[in-house]
């Protein structure tokens, strides 16, 4: 039973109502007798351009309003003849098979005593597809005849599919040498926008627009206009669980309903936490999660999330990571690092990343507009590999958490490495849980935000180091020997075994000797212990470069309780004066979280 409910998750359609109002609207203008518009689905991969496309034009039919013609766009036509007989053939093979669609339309929608002269239109017209599909020449206008008649008879909804195809196919006809094939589609196209006919084009490159808009003198310039379709809201989600709930109980597992339901809802919140809305990735979650039903059930412990997670969640990023980041977006996503932009761009993603999938607007780049527009076309491009989603005109998402990962997978710095683990989303939380503690995870937290943050908070706090500086995170595995301890100039040092330092960091001729705390009240013998490691130690018996000077460095989660030590090389950075660094947002967050433990 589980296969044949497998067989029915892409058959789910939940939400879109916006969008399919939108189309409603659209198709009641397209139906009047005046020039419409070309409308263009663009966004990312996967997020439900064509099943909304596929649903609208199946109502039309059911409703008998009108008449789908599908055409997917590929760039195996490599002649305006092939493209045109491509076209006429779908035309001609979906007025065969709706030819009851097109008799009842016509038998509904005009006077009885035109109705025969309706149906002779229609003989002749699938009479003469039939005629120019024998032509050893198909033209611009052949197309149009046929859509010409068509639309006299019934309303049509085109929509060409995959559009980007078009965009670099360049036609070598004699006639218009080099010419895209996109742009000898939109010749047909224009003579089409004053036919009841709703015409969309739905793909993923967003530059089409300039080709097929305004901007190089198109053939339906000014006549163009872009929609968005989003990613799954919450509430919607929640619709698309519970029509996977009413398979599940189809397939009647034969446990106890509320061991089902357990997994259910944790299924559900994996969803919450990780797909971002995605609408393919949901649809591969759900896979994933009902091929492995029978043996969660069968199993005690999955009604624990966390172990659900534990779970899910290596079967779910092995699953992504062979389709998200292939050789070939990765070496276009490797291309795109080289521009000199793309840091602002990536800044933007890692610094909004830990607070969930809301990117927000684009990012500023002041008084410059060459910059600005550099910025905008890197982003352009990562929707394209599907990294970002548009959700409305102006706000982007990460488009799931696994893209996030996929995003982040060619760059190898140890503190994106760590960000793209802990900080995205809700894992953030589970995370600290699974750590030994989260005073060790608040330590990988301050190092990389430190890092990524640094030139930021150099402003605005007062820190022992050129934050701007750092370049790098490593870990030292083994104790330290202080007398053969060798460090390149600006890795921050992470030292996990040593008692008394949390991490190093040597710039010039400085040592800075760190210790990180999230306790609530500070343990006092911990900073004597930092105290006297600064007090014991020679820089003249340290083999690490011309060191000059140790200072030390305590950074507390809360402020202190007690009176701290001082030392006139010793710095206490704790409670609110960690915002500068760390930001409101994550501040608060790790503030929240370390309370949840205390409860």
């Amino acid at each position: 039973m589980i296969e044949e409910i497998l067989s029915r998750i892409r058959n789910i359609f939940i939400g879109r109502k916006p969008e399919l109002q939108r189309l409603k609207g659209l198709w009641e203008l397209a139906c009047q007798d005046k020039e419409h518009l070309v409308y263009v689905f663009l966004n990312a991969p996967g997020v439900g351009k064509t099943t909304l496309i596929h649903h609208f034009g199946k109502f039309l039919e059911s409703e008998n309003k009108g008449i789908f013609i599908k055409f997917v766009c590929n760039s195996d036509y490599d002649s305006p003849f092939r493209l045109n007989k491509s076209i006429i053939k779908s035309i001609d093979k979906k007025i065969n098979q709706n030819y009851n669609l097109i008799e009842k339309y016509i038998s509904q929608n005009f006077k009885k005593d035109h109705r025969e002269r309706y149906r002779q239109k229609f003989k002749r017209l699938r009479e003469l597809t039939n005629e120019i599909l024998m032509k050893s020449t198909i033209s611009l206008n052949d197309i149009y005849e046929i859509f010409l008649d068509l639309a006299e008879i019934i309303p049509i909804f085109f929509a060409a599919d995959e559009i980007q195809e078009f965009q670099k196919l360049a036609f070598k006809s004699v006639e218009n040498e080099g010419e895209t094939a996109l742009h000898y589609f939109t010749r047909l196209l224009k003579n089409l926008l004053n036919l009841r006919i709703l015409l969309i084009l739905s793909g993923t490159r967003y530059r089409i627009l300039s080709q097929i808009g305004s901007k190089i003198g198109s053939p339906i310039r000014e006549k163009v206009e872009s929609l968005v379709i989003k990613n799954f809201s919450r509430e919607e989600i929640l619709e698309y669980v519970e029509q996977v709930n009413e398979l599940i109980k189809i397939a009647d597992m034969k446990q106890e309903e509320d061991d089902v339901l357990d997994l259910v809802n944790n299924y559900r919140q994996f969803l919450f936490a990780f797909s971002g809305g995605h609408p393919r990735t949901i649809e591969r979650i759900t896979m994933l999660f009902l091929n492995n039903i029978k043996f969660l059930l069968e199993k005690s412990g999955y009604e624990d999330y966390a172990k659900l997670v534990n779970f899910l969640l290596p079967l779910s990023k092995k699953s992504f990571e062979n389709t998200l980041l292939t050789k070939e977006k990765e070496n276009e996503l490797i291309k795109l690092s080289s521009n000199i932009q793309f840091s602002i761009v990536k800044k933007w993603i890692i610094e909004r990343s830990y607070n969930g999938h809301l990117l927000g607007q684009s990012p500023d780049v002041i008084d410059n507009q060459s910059a600005k527009e550099e910025v905008d076309d890197i982003i352009y491009n990562l929707m394209n590999l599907g990294f970002i989603v548009q959700n409305g005109m102006f706000n982007y998402y990460i488009t799931s958490y696994f893209h996030f990962l996929a995003f982040l997978k060619p760059y190898h710095e140890n503190h994106e490495m760590f960000l793209k683990e802990v900080l995205h989303n809700k894992f953030f939380e589970l995370m600290c849980g699974f750590h030994s503690g989260f005073g060790y995870t608040f330590e990988n937290i301050f190092s990389t935000t430190l890092i990524i943050y640094g030139s930021k908070a150099q402003k605005n706090a007062t820190l022992p180091l050129d934050a701007s500086l750092l370049k790098g995170l490593m870990v030292l595995k083994e104790k330290i020997n202080w007398s053969k301890l060798s460090l390149e100039l600006n890795i921050l040092y992470q030292t996990p075994i040593a008692k008394a330092v949390d991490a190093i960091i040597h710039q010039e001729n400085e040592l800075v000797l760190m210790q990180i705390t999230t306790a609530r009240q500070p343990d006092s013998s911990k900073i004597d212990m930092l105290v006297n490691q600064l007090d014991f130690l020679d820089h003249r018996q340290l083999k690490i470069g011309n060191i000059k000077q140790i200072r030390g460095w305590i950074v507390s989660l809360y402020e202190f309780t007690s009176e701290v030590p001082t030392h006139k090389n010793l710095l206490v950075t704790a409670g609110d004066s960690l915002i500068p660094i760390l930001g409101e947002d994550l501040f608060a967050r790790l503030r929240e979280v370390k309370q949840s433990f205390l409860k």
